[in-house]
């Protein structure tokens, strides 16, 4: 079990009692089931991660973090930030995206990860948090990077 989760649902997404359990799990499985895992580029990460629209997900994804799809992706608090945000707006709809996140939302569950995970080290916040960047869901960060996991 992740910390906060209080149960799953009918399709074996975790739910959590807070959102920003949930953001937190999600970066935690980022951290350690991809990039610890030698997933370190969008292409990687995207066929890794969904099994339907890879091409049409991948090249959201690139666009949103500009870069290309078989750049490494190093894990910095900036890159988690952007990678995520890019998968949650695909996944969502970034309509639905803006409704259910704010980014204080985000650097709560990014401060709450243990300061290492197999390796990787945590810094500083991501910069655009203190740029003001948009807000964002997570909803599948919180739930499709962590099924049956």
């Amino acid at each position: 079990d992740w910390y906060g989760q209080i149960g799953v649902d009918e399709l074996g997404f975790s739910q959590f009692d807070y959102i920003e359990n949930g953001i937190r799990a999600g970066f935690y499985n980022l951290i350690n089931g991809y990039f610890n895992a030698g997933y370190n580029t969008i292409n990687t990460i995207i066929t890794r991660y969904s099994e339907t629209d890879q091409q049409a997900y991948i090249d959201f994804v690139s666009n949103e973090m500009n870069k290309n799809p078989d750049d490494i992706i190093i894990p910095t608090a900036d890159n988690l930030f952007s990678l995520s945000k890019a998968i949650m707006e695909f996944e969502v709809g970034v309509t639905d995206y803006n409704l259910y996140i704010n980014d204080n939302m985000i650097t709560a569950g990014y401060y709450a990860l243990p300061d290492e995970i197999g390796g990787w080290v945590k810094t500083a916040a991501p910069t655009a948090i203190f740029a003001g960047a948009n807000s964002f869901l997570l909803l599948i960060l919180a739930a499709g990077l962590i099924y049956n996991i």
